[in-house]
């Protein structure tokens, strides 16, 4: 009798850490969304429920396998309140299970499904002509920038003077090393450290009336060959996480956080025609100075970034933070569309207008900005 009591009790026992076991999360009234189609890489996503905190990390681990060829793969969480917890979708794809990762512990909070990796195409051929001139200008402002390129007999950029300055961008090459140096008043410098053919880390300083300026850039690429991740460190302290969502061989989606100043967050979705990213200098470079929050886009004008984005965008969905200049903080967030248009002669781009409907510095309906080039005999 005491022996059948004893096994009731352990039964008992069991069955209650069974049920604490299914329910072993520190999130209360937990709500997974529920999407009509797949989960796309650079979707915006939250999660509700109570319990999360800023250490809080979104996982995502492939459910059909788990081998060194499919780690798991970390969320970008662009914010985190009583409600719940928002972040950026990885560059993952079929079912997933949501992981939860929080004072030291993992934390299985359901599955999610994901798009089917689309087909990236191949590599899109670069045009031979070179580009030798650049204007840049935007009305509102009344302002113009030119440029003007000369090359190796290689194809890489040696010189690039800024007219406007009166200043000349001087290219260092070695085989693990590229130095541009500005002999400007600020003498800005920029070394970009190469491995294995991509640029996997650099540093930009120079000297001002405040005294120097450092930062530090480290590159991450994902499996198929895509810039995936930076992060940047100032020498002051001020940090930063820049991530790129990569899908069917394009730039879908970028986002900045400051992770210093948690509510300072930006993001861009970018939609796509059929306009070829196929030029000696990826296009990016000249969108992304308008677009991406560090100087990231100075490194995808050596073609040493992994594989580039194989079309250009033809409109982005861009979120800034909307700040409080009195009390220097984030108040909210302002959400605006802004409109690629490419003139062509032939197979080359010669000029880029971007159109911005409620651009937050000016006080217009619409901003635009242009870029015109001149391509080398």
């Amino acid at each position: 009798m005491k022996k059948l009591l004893f096994l009731l009790t352990m039964l008992t026992f069991m069955v209650a850490c069974s049920d604490d076991d299914k329910n072993d999360t520190p999130i209360n009234g937990l709500e997974i969304p529920k999407f009509e189609n797949p989960v796309t890489p650079g979707q915006t996503i939250t999660i509700k429920g109570e319990g999360f905190d800023e250490d809080s990390e979104i996982w995502f681990r492939q459910i059909a396998t788990r081998t060194t060829d499919n780690d798991d793969v970390k969320a970008e969480v662009t914010g985190v309140d009583a409600n719940g917890i928002t972040f950026v979708a990885p560059s993952v794809y079929g079912n997933q299970t949501v992981l939860l990762k929080q004072d030291g512990r993992e934390y299985k909070l359901g599955e999610m499904l994901f798009a089917d990796q689309p087909e990236a195409p191949a590599d899109a051929e670069i045009l031979p002509k070179k580009i030798k001139k650049v204007t840049e200008y935007e009305d509102e402002y009344e302002y113009e920038y030119i440029y003007e390129y000369e090359y190796y007999a290689d194809g890489r950029i040696k010189f690039c003077k800024l007219l406007s300055y009166n200043e000349t961008n001087t290219y260092i090459y070695s085989d693990n090393k590229i130095t541009v140096k500005n002999d400007g008043t600020l003498e800005d410098e920029f070394t970009f450290i190469l491995e294995n053919g991509r640029i996997v880390s650099f540093s930009d300083k120079y000297k001002d009336s405040d005294g120097d300026y450092k930062a530090d850039y480290k590159l991450e690429y994902d499996k198929e060959g895509y810039l995936s991740n930076v992060e940047m460190r100032e020498l002051a302290g001020e940090s930063m996480t820049e991530t790129f969502s990569c899908v069917g061989g394009n730039l879908v989606n970028y986002t900045f956080k400051d992770n210093v100043e948690k509510d300072n967050y930006s993001s861009v979705e970018f939609i796509y025609g059929e306009q070829l990213n196929n030029l000696n200098i990826d296009m990016f470079y000249f969108i992304g100075s308008y677009y991406f929050d560090s100087n990231i886009d100075l490194a995808f004008q050596f073609n040493l970034i992994g594989k580039r984005s194989y079309y250009l965008p033809s409109s982005m969905k861009v979120t800034r933070p909307e700040w409080d200049d009195d009390e220097d903080k984030v108040i909210g967030y302002k959400t605006y569309t802004a409109k690629i248009e490419y003139e062509m002669d032939g197979e080359y781009i010669t000029k880029i207008t971007i159109r911005e409907e409620g651009h937050e510095d000016v006080d217009e309906d619409e901003w635009s900005e242009v870029f015109k080039f001149e391509y080398e005999d």
